[in-house]
């Protein structure tokens, strides 16, 4: 699938690649190759124990913690990491993560823009001076959507320049189609459902990711009993509530 159809891939269809030196565990879902121009999903698996050191220099690194437990530390300041966990790595920063458990760390990992490529446009609302690298889900307010609703994590009221990372919740059904302006990576972390697309009909559950480019007609169905909740990233930065009045149903 391209740019034109968006793009749907579940774990198994994307094996992780291991690098047994570092005891992690990755693979890039969505990227350039799949039409994706602001934006390179990628999602680690640290084993007990493990560490990595990282620094992108023209890049954000907009994570989210699945499961587990660590340790993340940002230009010499140290965060505790847990499920629900949005953290933001600026350009140029240095930092690492490191699982400090006995279980698996899973994060899901966004760049913008992705290495090498130009900064995105202009965040679509006022960018405030960095103030702080981390936020907690369960500390975030629920935040309406017609039949659905989110929390913001990681956006430009903290300091990111060029993304907004959500959690969003979705009941049993499914809703009109709609558009939006600007591109979206999706990771599935509860529930199962189905995405409707350009290209098709593409089941989605645990694991699966979701790229949708600017303009293209969707929905995500929930078929399940229990809601979906799904880890959005989008580009440029905004507000997604106020994304609601672009919606539109698709003919």
């Amino acid at each position: 699938m391209d740019e034109r159809t968006g793009y749907v891939i579940t774990a198994e269809q994307l094996p992780m690649q291991t690098e047994p030196d570092l005891g992690i565990r990755w693979r890039v879902a969505i990227d350039r190759n799949v039409g994706c121009r602001n934006l390179e999903q990628r999602i680690f698996c640290y084993g007990p124990g493990n560490k990595l050191e990282m620094s992108h220099d023209g890049s954000e690194d907009i994570i989210y913690v699945v499961a587990g437990q660590g340790r993340a530390t940002i230009d010499g300041k140290v965060y505790l990491l847990k499920p629900g966990i949005g953290m933001l790595a600026p350009p140029a920063s240095c930092y690492s993560i490191e699982n400090r458990s006995e279980q698996d760390l899973l994060l899901i990992s966004v760049l913008s823009p992705q290495l090498g490529q130009p900064a995105p446009g202009a965040a679509e609302c006022e960018v405030a001076p960095l103030s702080k690298h981390i936020v907690d889900e369960a500390e975030q307010e629920i935040l309406p959507a017609g039949d659905r609703w989110f929390k913001l994590l990681v956006n430009p009221r903290m300091g990111c320049q060029n993304v907004t990372q959500f959690v969003g919740f979705i009941p049993h059904g499914r809703a009109p189609f709609h558009t939006h302006t600007y591109e979206e990576v999706i990771y599935i972390i509860e529930g199962e459902g189905v995405v409707h697309i350009g290209a098709g009909d593409f089941p989605i559950k645990v694991g699966s990711s979701v790229y949708l480019p600017p303009l293209l007609p969707h929905c995500i169905e929930n078929t399940g009993n229990d809601p979906i909740r799904l880890l959005g990233v989008f580009c440029p930065a905004g507000d997604p509530g106020s994304k609601a009045s672009e919606e539109k149903r698709a003919k």
